[in-house]
């Protein structure tokens, strides 16, 4: 026994696609990414291009990549623990990005209080990640405290997730997170989802 409690976890979902269903799922985003080409855009103060802006009529409608966010979302609900177990949850969005050589996406959560949005989680599924394209940092929410406190390597200022094809992540739509600079000569292909609570 170690004597410590951690009493404000934060979990994170992490599982990789069947090789089978990834295959189809690939696929069917490249193709999407090959019909709309010239559609992406920047749609953020980073290089990054992406379909978040595209109309309901142009976002990415793929039966099979939907049923396993919907999938995987299910496992990492159960996980919370919720005190409503009833919760009815939506998926808000779905969205490709590309990050060419030297994209990178700056820290963000996908809590917009602007618009009041109800999201809850917030996930990634990578398709195509290249050797030295950029990995995911997760930034600790006690950061402000952090920088009163004294170094730590117990207490970190951010999580570092080695970004790999077929894996897809999924966490708290309040946390904090960036993407970091595609080294290489290839694009980085990612796909983008917000899950939100329904009253």
């Amino acid at each position: 026994m170690d004597n410590l409690i951690h009493p404000f976890q934060i979990p994170i979902y992490k599982s990789f696609i069947k090789n089978k269903i990834f295959k189809k799922i690939k696929k069917e985003v490249k193709d999407y990414i090959n019909q709309n080409k010239e559609h992406f855009d920047l749609a953020w103060a980073c290089p990054t291009l992406s379909s978040i802006n595209f109309s309901k009529e142009k976002q990415i409608k793929s039966p099979i990549l939907i049923n396993e966010i919907k999938f995987h979302v299910e496992q990492y609900f159960k996980k919370w623990n919720f005190k409503n177990p009833n919760l009815s949850l939506r998926l808000a969005g779905v969205w490709v990005n590309i990050a060419p050589y030297m994209a990178y996406q700056d820290q963000h959560s996908h809590i917009d209080r602007e618009r009041l949005n109800k999201n809850i989680f917030s996930g990634v599924l990578y398709i195509d990640v290249p050797e030295n394209s950029g990995d995911l940092y997760f930034f600790n929410p006690l950061l402000s405290y952090l920088n009163h406190f004294p170094e730590s390597n117990r207490c970190k200022d951010r999580k570092v997730s080695l970004s790999k094809n077929q894996e897809i992540l999924i966490f708290p739509s309040f946390l904090n997170h960036s993407v970091g600079t595609n080294f290489s000569n290839q694009n980085r292909i990612s796909v983008s989802f917000n899950i939100e609570v329904i009253n």
